[in-house]
């Protein structure tokens, strides 16, 4: 509703939250929640709409038009925390930025106001503080809510779920005892992501509700005791690991008694406020269905192989172990340390998420690097693999957008992550997990300053940007300076010689091809031998280049298996990549394409004879056998720069097609 956006109908009166929908000529729709004050201003919290730009939005109505439009500061103060947003002036609304964890907080507090410059203050001809009242806001943002949910899945009504659930979630949490437990359960249920210890501002309006359902003795149904017969022969101790206690925990078991109580609280308490769930995990063209069935066919394959343990098909386990989570307080040995983690923390748990899923994100590459070398020679179930975990971490990013900033919700993420991982462990044969030193994480030189006091990093570096972000620079002095290293540690041998002499005829014969260009990101670079000094710098140092942002994973864990996965996945990416290019550049010049194939095979040539020189210093301990595949993922990061760079992919095909080229 910008530029002369209209008032909802005045319905109850002054300082007193009312519904309504606003329906326009041409077919568009809203639906929100209003209050009106004394000074005929309107605010309105817009939770769906249809054909409209926006999903929702947080908006002032001003008894005055204005002609002029602009951006203006806000301080938004609810209950004594202050937030400064921006406004945008348009007609007789103002049109906030706020984000979903605001909207979700907000009926929490008796009061809302806003704060406002005198001058802007004075332009609109309001008082420099409104104040909006939010008694009864909880019962009717609760009440809106619910009819965008059905909007939305019924008339196709935009909406932001994330929003809808966090207002909808009920404050006592699910399945909770009796209304008396409100007190106990929100702060469990609640914090965290700006999230008040209520779990939401659903408000009295939707905790009484949800308060009345029947309460279910889920954990009579659900778990089982160790004595019972646990389903796994081990249990991962890395990253993943579980609690200390977890060998006198009961496990998650979804017996068909068990499915039909969770179904039945979601349907009585949850079918809102979760609406989600089932869309993300049981719609048959989304990736949780696509990662399940892949998953299954590599199932199905490995039982033929002779793999020592195999997992019975995944159907709705993760699904019901979701509901179960939500529904129950209890502890089970399925859940990481992480999940309790995530219920203790008072503040926005923004940061730990993101590192928890950089943690997690690197043990998948850890297990699904040992799982790829364990299905080599299998193609199909290997490429299956592959897919599920891709598929699967689509289904992760969903899941992370639509979960409401609630410390109950946010807690199903490690616990449905570490499902995914246990079930590559096992396949991958039980291998050994994964530790982290924080130490070794990769940090990029900035600000114009190298990472080290050491005079070989400043002697190789570059420092670029606003930000003086430090990249590898072959000077002469970077490069003699490495020579003199690599023979003073030992590691000049007749392998060393064998990948000079292939990387000096691949280098000769780019410098002459129609490929070559003499700027610094040239796959040769200013001297024949720069672009190989990185390569041969990383056997015994990882500076903090830029150039190395790539293997960030590598350099962190400094796993061979994790190296070994990026250095692949590299070289497959590199491959397809120039297979492309040749096929392109051949539409307009055979000659060119043939050219830049047998550039590649010279490439190729020295790239194998740095495998089996890397390999060899691994094998008598000379190097780390993480440096070794470390060394081969320069290399073809390096490479896959140089042919981005190139004439043809910076200047286009026909720019710099040689003279015979074939229209």
């Amino acid at each position: 509703m910008l530029g002369g956006a209209k008032s909802y109908a005045l319905g109850l009166g002054i300082d007193v939250w009312e519904a309504g929908r606003l329906d326009y000529a041409y077919g568009g729709a809203e639906v929100a929640a209003f209050v009106n004050t004394k000074d005929q201003i309107q605010l309105q919290i817009v939770l769906c709409s249809k054909d409209q730009p926006y999903a929702f939005r947080m908006s002032v109505l001003l008894p005055h038009k204005h002609e002029a439009s602009g951006i203006i500061p806000v301080r938004l103060n609810v209950d004594g925390q202050v937030t400064n947003v921006y406004a945008e002036i348009s007609g007789n609304s103002l049109e906030f930025q706020v984000g979903t964890a605001f909207l979700i907080t907000l009926p929490d507090s008796p009061n809302f106001e806003m704060e406002f410059s005198k001058e802007d203050a004075s332009y609109l001809k309001i008082p420099s503080v409104l104040s909006f009242s939010m008694s009864n806001s909880d019962m009717v943002l609760s009440e809106v809510a619910k009819s965008c949910v059905i909007l939305h899945e019924q008339q196709n009504f935009k909406s932001n779920e994330q929003l809808l659930s966090g207002i909808l979630w009920p404050r006592q949490g699910f399945n909770s005892l009796s209304k008396e437990s409100v007190g106990a359960g929100a702060s469990a249920a609640g914090a965290g992501a700006g999230v008040s210890s209520g779990a939401s501002a659903a408000g009295a309006g939707a905790g009484a509700i949800e308060g009345e359902a029947k309460y279910r003795n889920i954990e009579s149904l659900c778990l089982r005791s160790n004595e019972d017969g646990k389903p796994y022969k081990k249990v991962v101790t890395g990253l993943v690991s579980s609690i200390h206690d977890q060998d006198s925990m009961p496990y998650f078991y979804p017996s068909k008694e068990c499915k039909a109580a969770l179904d039945d609280i979601y349907e009585a308490q949850g079918k809102l406020s979760l609406s989600f769930l089932p869309e993300l995990f049981k719609d048959p063209t989304g990736n949780y269905q696509r990662y399940m069935m892949l998953w299954n066919n590599v199932l199905s394959d490995t039982a033929r192989m002779d793999f020592k343990y195999v997992d019975s098909p995944l159907s709705d386990f993760d699904y019901y172990l979701t509901l179960f989570s939500l529904f129950s307080d209890s502890k089970i040995s399925q859940y990481p340390q992480s999940y309790y983690d995530i219920l203790k923390l008072k503040e926005d748990p923004s940061t730990f998420l993101y590192t928890m899923d950089n943690r997690y994100e690197l043990e998948t590459v850890k297990y699904a690097s040992v799982l790829a070398r364990r299905l080599t020679g299998f193609l199909s179930p290997r490429q299956n693999a592959s897919e599920a975990i891709s598929a699967w971490h689509q289904f992760y990013q969903e899941l992370s957008l639509v979960l409401p900033p609630i410390s109950k919700a946010q807690a199903i993420r490690p616990v449905l992550y570490r499902q995914m991982l246990m079930r590559i462990w096992r396949l991958a044969g039980f291998p050994e997990p994964l530790h982290l030193r924080p130490k070794y994480a990769f940090v990029q030189g900035t600000n114009g300053k190298p990472t080290t006091s050491e005079p070989l990093e400043a002697r190789c570096s570059i420092f670029e940007g606003s930000n003086g972000d430090q990249f590898f620079f072959a000077s002469n002095d970077c490069v003699k300076s490495i020579a003199t290293d690599l023979r003073n540690l030992g590691l000049i041998n007749n392998d060393y010689y064998q990948v000079l002499d292939c990387w000096d005829a691949f280098a000769k014969a780019w410098t002459k091809s129609n490929f070559y260009h003499t700027d610094g990101q040239d796959a040769v670079g200013e001297h024949l031998r720069s672009s190989l000094a990185l390569t041969l710098l990383s056997l015994y140092k990882n500076y903090g280049f830029g150039d190395y942002f790539l293997l960030n994973k590598c350099i962190s864990s400094r796993d061979s298996d994790i190296c070994a996965y990026e250095a692949n996945n590299y070289y497959e990416s590199y491959s397809s990549d120039l297979r492309k290019t040749i096929a392109a550049i051949a539409q307009v010049s055979s000659k060119d394409a043939r050219e830049l194939k047998k550039l590649n095979d010279l490439w190729a040539k020295y790239y194998d004879s740095l495998k089996l020189y890397t390999k060899n210093l691994a094998t008598k301990n000379r190097i780390p056998l993480w440096k070794s595949e470390f060394v081969l993922g320069v290399a073809i990061t390096c490479q896959s720069e140089a042919i981005l760079n190139s004439r043809y992919s910076r200047d286009g095909i026909q720019s710099t097609l040689s003279e015979d080229a074939e229209f």
